[in-house]
């Protein structure tokens, strides 16, 4: 009977020392848990800014070898921590260092965006050609194809131009009482055309050949491009000048022995007929068409042919410009380069 007794008591106390181990086992268990969540909540309240993808090393971003250790749980709950960590302090997480790599990046170049400089491709020296070649040689070759076509519809040949020693030509293609004004200059061994290209009006009766003094026709021919003239302000230009004054005065007298010449005279009472040139708008400057110049002149065949600032038909068969084109031309004209004027 005691030995029942005594073998009852044993397991009683066996029973009692088992469940009060097993439950300081759980209550130990239950502490710990509580712990680590207690940290890794501490730590999620220290660390709010960091990045995982600045943390990954750029060739391994899947690479995450802690997640054989680490109950889902936690591998959740470290990630959160990753993303939301500072650059400056993601080095106090230990983390081995052999499968992450810390990038601190400046604020500045995190809001910036990217600058990438244009870069140019290297040129072929071979088949390399300058803007300024290829819009030269399809002027020049333009030039020559326009000058040569004008040319020829005037009736002249580039040998008889030559040949005179022009080395410099305006060429008047006229039509009705208008026509179309190129400047060309001799340049080596090619004709180039200077860009002061213009419309203009001739004689109220057009382009021909005059058979009187009083027509209001305008020579056809070439002809010599003589002085320039102005009344108030110089024009620049290469040709000689004079300039137009309250005596400056061109003879239409046929019976003068200076007929078709500019004179200058205070002698009002015995000057023959003429012109008062200072009382003409379109004097204002321009240049003489050396029309009838050659001694002896022909008295039957007009005088007083000349290049100026108009914008009508002329009455005595001049050929009038607007005023900007005109100093474009003397501006380019040049008495070195015995100058021409082909009227057609």
């Amino acid at each position: 009977m005691k030995e029942k007794v005594k073998k009852r008591t044993v397991n009683i106390l066996t029973a009692t020392v088992l469940v009060v181990g097993t439950v300081l086992a759980v209550l130990f268990f239950l502490r710990e848990d509580i712990v680590s969540k207690k940290i890794l909540y501490n730590t999620m309240a220290t660390y709010p800014q960091a990045t995982h993808k600045q943390a990954v090393k750029p060739s391994e971003p899947e690479t995450v070898p802690l997640s054989a250790t680490v109950s889902p749980t936690t591998e959740i709950i470290t990630e959160e921590i990753v993303a939301t960590a500072e650059p400056s302090t993601m080095t106090v997480i230990e983390v081995p260092t052999e499968y992450f790599t810390v990038v601190t990046v400046p604020s500045e170049q995190a809001t910036q965006p990217p600058t990438h400089q244009p870069t140019s491709l290297p040129s072929d020296p071979a088949h390399e050609i300058t803007p300024t070649e290829v819009v030269t040689e399809t002027a020049t070759q333009n030039t020559e194809q326009s000058f040569s076509k004008l040319l020829s519809r005037s009736g002249y040949s580039l040998s008889e131009i030559e040949n005179s020693g022009i080395q410099q030509l305006v060429i008047a293609d006229t039509y009705g009482t208008q026509a179309e004004l190129y400047l060309f200059t001799q340049k080596e061994d090619t004709w180039e055309q200077e860009y002061v290209s213009c419309n203009g009006f001739i004689g109220i009766q057009g382009c021909g050949t005059r058979n009187s003094a009083d027509e209001q026709i305008t020579p056809q021919g070439i002809f010599k491009i003589g002085d320039c003239f102005y009344r108030d302000e110089q024009p620049t230009t290469w040709l000689n000048t004079f300039r137009i004054t309250e005596n400056t005065y061109w003879i239409d007298d046929v019976e003068s022995e200076r007929y078709n010449q500019k004179i200058e005279t205070e002698d009002k009472e015995n000057l023959p007929k003429s012109r008062y040139m200072a009382e003409n708008e379109n004097y204002q400057y321009g240049c003489i068409i050396e029309y009838n110049a050659v001694q002896p002149v022909d008295r039957e065949k007009g005088t007083a042919v000349f290049m100026y600032c108009g914008n009508n038909a002329t009455t005595d068969g001049s050929i009038a410009v607007d005023k900007e084109s005109m100093s474009q031309y003397l501006l380019y004209l040049n008495s070195a380069k015995n100058p021409h004027i082909i009227i057609f």
